[in-house]
């Protein structure tokens, strides 16, 4: 299945400098009819989206959440996309620890695992968003 876009959130026009505050991302029922995504984030938050129960794989005997980020504050630079945590389910009863902010190992274990969801954040200045779907 090639890769898409699922849920977004955005802050609009924020008039402040610097947002600052936890974000989130859940899964409701991830293998059954019903599962949902949702996110929240500071003042901000996108309903429960229903997912084709054929993305998650129900079969699977492994799935992780995992952190990609540590404990410490994240700043981000207007333009700069960070991963900040992964969703995964393993092939054939498997699953490899990877390096979550190395790319080239993000595309193997893209490739490998069944499924991987990945929470993303990126920071764009509304005059630069025109024409951005890499959000």
């Amino acid at each position: 299945m090639d890769p898409f876009h699922l849920i977004e959130l955005s802050y609009g026009q924020s008039p402040k400098q610097v947002e600052e505050g936890h974000m989130g991302f859940g899964l409701i029922n991830p293998i059954s009819e019903a599962g949902s995504i949702f996110m929240y984030s500071h003042n901000v938050k996108a309903p429960p989206i229903r997912i084709d129960n054929q993305i998650l794989n129900s079969s699977t005997m492994f799935s992780v959440w995992d952190y990609a980020i540590g404990s410490e504050k994240v700043g981000l630079e207007s333009g700069e996309t960070k991963l900040l945590a992964v969703y995964r389910q393993g092939k054939n009863n498997t699953i490899e620890s990877y390096d979550y902010q190395d790319s080239q190992a993000m595309d193997k274990m893209i490739k490998k695992d069944a499924v991987v969801l990945l929470l993303k954040v990126k920071v764009v200045k509304k005059d630069e968003s025109e024409g951005d779907n890499d959000v």
